[in-house]
């Protein structure tokens, strides 16, 4: 993608370089006309990458995703001598890295014994040869090509055409997805025809096409090509529409104004017309061509038959029954749930799918990340699909949770649940410190703020129990309420507290509880499958959308999603695959920012939010970049399962906030502290002597003294001083009184439902619910793009360690149970938390908890 100036000019400066030097690297050699060569389908030089526009615009090969290959066979009769019977192959490799190569091969045949015959008493070409062309094309970033190709003919040793060579360059640019340009320079080297006087004149092109929709649902494209000597002109208008899938009508009018031919002086005007039809299936296409020409002297009907194969899916009239795999497995990190979601979104758009099948092994995850997937199914329900649901092992309550939304949920004859409540979690460390001779001398503001509780105290205070026992029945009930509406229950979750604290069950009794659809071996899925819907299907591996047919040039105006999650980090961010530990670095984070809002593609951002915060100062820096890209783009907050403390504080910045009604956040607060381990270091006969000059104040920070009386008041201020920023934020963003913030701050967790009622959260809506709303505010189209801006490729050394120790190995299987936690990424946040809380020197805005399913 072109995304600046100084792009933009590499490209124009390069092509025109490219243009004006290319024919000095040809000599003069030999080539034909533009019309003595196998009669193609119609096609337009400015909107598509059909294989044979090889041979007139090589660069068009790179509109293509895949490879892909084209015969056809033309016939034409005629009164006079018209090149344009025979056969022809042409066939363009995938993308190699940015190039693109492809080959053609035509045999060309007479069409008139008469010609043919007067040809050879001359001692002429008798009409019968065969071209073959190599063509290498480049990608100049997303909306530009350049290629090149020479062609060459093969024919009798004593024929005018054998031996024959030339060349053709091209150039397309397509900026956006409603017009393209393009260029052609054709027979650059101006070859002579063997003992014929005159030389075959180079030919420039230039063409423009349309998409009035955005997509291929209707192009338009006019070309003219102009001798360069002659002026002999042709002037090229290309209709195609698609009216359904699969279907493609094409038309081409053709006007040709000046000589016939090289034998001929006369000035004519003449006409073609070809319409062609064509019929499109996933891999595989034919189609059929109509021609018809005026050419004085020469009028001629003809028609062009042929078919075409790709590696690339086409979609089809034929719609095939498929139902996709898609796993739902382990837990997922943020940039993970945010492509499960968007590729969810990409299926209920896709008319090839008809279903999705999760295979469901220890999936795990927070219940507001629950209810954005059954919002994806909901969607994809809604949307005509059939949602299917497979445990092959013991389920997990969040798979029992998410999939009581499926068309069906089924279970193996050895799996079952352990679903059977919920509750969160707050570990209490002070025993144990003050075992080890550590003192955590750590200040808040908020009484809510529970994190410093679990190093100062052996049990919770009275405010932090009251908003934890709110929460937890705030989730609670949103899971009865949610499995009720997805199982049918008449009344909603009437009932499913006795049927739920009845747990857990097995695989029967759930069936037997309404709570699943069948039990079931895996060799039976598809059968059962079959008969829910009442047909054959078919069961595919996850649907590659990289592998479809392009039916944009370009990706133009999209929406840039911007994902932090872990905790909130100065510098870069990172992941450390060993414990499942992610750290959204701000400057990581500030660099996504900056490009949304100076990349003219990008049209609305969606800031997607799942943390528990972190660095108060990173906080800060990220919120002041949203706020300054929302003065110009539109950046709507999705919050995920955890968008608290500095989590909301970013979220602040946002135009509008979504969230789930379960998921946590608010925890507007601070503390700052450290853990001081003078007294364990006496233990073990340490001993430190501390040489200072100036305050005495220089090693406050340092962990082998604790803090004095007046150091512990000056960060009282230090932390007042950064609350009141953070109320300020807040009371900016959402438009509030501050002392109003004040009084729902605190530190003070909130269910997104909560959140909504107080004013935090806008609207009650998933991740997708957020990027619709930020399509709609931006006037994409439905089709436009979403991206992640914020996703880093891993390193090879990364690859192979995450593809070794994963959220599956037994390794962190173990540091789970003796976690005792929920999940693998829960205790991983959790320890990195603690060490975090303990070891940071500047304030913090971070939540801990670890929740629980049961």
């Amino acid at each position: 993608m072109i995304k600046n100036n100084k792009q933009l000019l590499f490209v124009f400066l390069f092509s025109s370089v490219y243009f004006f030097s290319t024919p000095a690297f040809f000599k003069s050699a030999y080539a034909q006309t533009l019309q003595e060569r196998v009669l193609q389908p119609p096609a337009g030089l400015s909107s598509q990458g059909d294989p044979f526009l090889m041979s007139m615009n090589p660069a068009l090969m790179a509109l293509n995703k895949s490879w892909e290959g084209i015969f056809y066979h033309t016939e034409l009769k005629t009164q006079e001598f018209i090149a344009g019977t025979g056969d022809a192959f042409y066939i363009s490799s995938p993308p190699l890295w940015i190039f693109y190569l492809g080959f053609g091969f035509e045999n060309t045949r007479p069409n008139d014994d008469w010609k043919v015959r007067w040809l050879q008493s001359q001692g002429k070409q008798t009409g019968n040869w065969s071209m073959l062309t190599f063509a290498l094309a480049a990608k100049l970033g997303e909306v530009a090509s350049l290629g090149v190709n020479i062609r060459t003919f093969v024919a009798d040793e004593n024929e005018t055409f054998h031996g024959l060579t030339s060349c053709d360059t091209g150039l397309h640019l397509h900026p956006s997805p409603y017009f393209s340009l393009s260029a052609e320079v054709i027979d650059i080297n101006t070859p002579r025809i063997g003992s014929l006087e005159g030389s075959i004149e180079r030919t420039w092109g230039v063409g423009v096409a349309l998409r009035p929709f955005g997509k291929n649902i209707l192009t338009i494209s006019i070309d003219n090509l102009l001798a360069q000597t002659s002026e002999n002109d042709v002037i090229r208008t290309y209709f195609e529409l698609r009216p359904m899938r699969g279907l493609v009508l094409q038309a081409l009018l053709e006007m040709w104004i000046g000589k016939e031919g090289f034998m001929d002086d006369r000035t004519d005007v003449a006409l073609q017309a070809s319409f062609g039809l064509q019929f499109e299936f996933p891999y595989f296409g034919v189609f059929g061509t109509a021609h018809i020409a005026n050419r004085v002297g020469s009028p001629y009907l003809g028609f062009t038959a042929g078919a075409r194969i790709s590696g690339q899916y086409y979609l089809s009239m034929m719609i095939p029954r498929r139902i996709v795999k898609l796993k739902l497995e382990g837990n997922l990190d943020g940039e993970e749930a945010v492509d499960l979601l968007l590729y969810i979104n990409s299926i209920r758009k896709e008319p090839s799918i008809n279903g999705v099948l999760f295979e469901v092994k220890d999936f795990d995850a927070m219940p507001g990340l629950v209810q954005e997937i059954i919002s994806g199914m909901e969607q994809l329900k809604s949307s005509g699909k059939y949602v299917f649901c497979y445990e092959s092992g013991l389920g997990t309550p969040a798979s029992a949770y998410a999939c009581s939304h499926a068309t069906a949920y089924y279970l193996s004859p050895v799996g079952g649940t352990t679903l059977a409540g919920t509750q969160m979690r707050i570990f209490y460390y002070t025993g144990l410190l003050e075992k080890l001779g550590i003192n955590a001398q750590i200040l808040r503001i908020g009484e809510y703020k529970s994190m410093p509780e679990s190093f100062t105290r052996e049990a919770p205070s009275e405010k932090v129990s009251e908003e934890y026992r709110e929460l937890v029945s705030d989730v609670y009930n949103n899971m009865l309420y949610d499995i009720g509406k997805g199982r049918g229950f008449k009344n909603g979750s009437d009932g499913l507290k006795e049927l739920i604290s009845g747990g857990p069950y097995n695989s029967m009794e759930m069936v037997e509880k309404k709570l699943a659809d069948g039990v079931l071996w895996e060799d039976q899925l598809k059968k059962a499958i079959e008969d829910k819907i009442g047909k054959k299907v078919v069961i595919s591996e996850k649907f590659d959308f990289s592998t479809k047919a392009p039916d944009t040039w370009t990706k133009g105006r999209r929406i840039g999603v911007i994902v932090v999650s872990g905790i909130m980090t100065g510098g870069k961010s990172r992941k450390i695959p060993l414990i499942g530990l992610e750290k959204s670095g701000s400057d990581t984070v500030i660099e996504a920012i900056e490009k949304a809002k100076y990349d003219p593609t990008i049209s609305a951002v969606v800031l997607r939010i799942d943390s528990g915060g972190g660095s108060a100062e990173a906080a800060e820096r990220i919120w002041r970049a949203i706020r300054k890209l929302s003065e110009k783009k539109p950046v709507i907050a999705s919050l995920g399962a955890v968008a608290a403390s500095g989590g909301y504080y970013i979220a602040s910045a946002a135009d509008e906030i979504f969230a789930e009604p379960s998921t946590i956040t608010g925890s507007i607060g601070i503390f700052m502290g450290k853990a001081d381990f003078s007294e364990l270091m006496k233990k073990v006969g340490i001993n430190v002597t501390a040489f200072k000059e100036g305050s005495d104040k220089v090693d406050m920070s340092s962990f082998y003294r604790p803090f004095t009386t007046e150091e512990i008041e000056k960060l009282k201020g230090e932390i007042n001083y950064v609350y009141n920023i953070f109320l300020d934020r807040v009371a900016e963003g959402r438009k509030m009184d501050k002392n109003s913030v004040d009084t729902i701050a605190r530190g003070r967790i909130w269910s997104g439902a909560r959140a909504r009622e107080i004013g935090l959260v806008d609207k009650m809506g998933s991740f997708l619910d957020a990027v619709e709303r930020a399509r709609k505010i931006s006037k994409l189209p439905g089709w436009a793009p979403v991206e992640s801006l914020t996703r880093k490729e891993e390193g090879f050394l990364m690859k192979v360690i995450s593809s070794a120790i994963d959220d599956k190995s037994e390794i962190l299987k173990v540091f789970q149970e003796m976690g005792n936690a929920s999940s693998v990424g829960g205790i991983s946040m959790y320890l990195g938390q603690i060490s975090f809380a303990l070891t940071s020197k500047e304030p913090l805005a971070m939540i801990d908890f670890v929740y629980k399913w049961e």
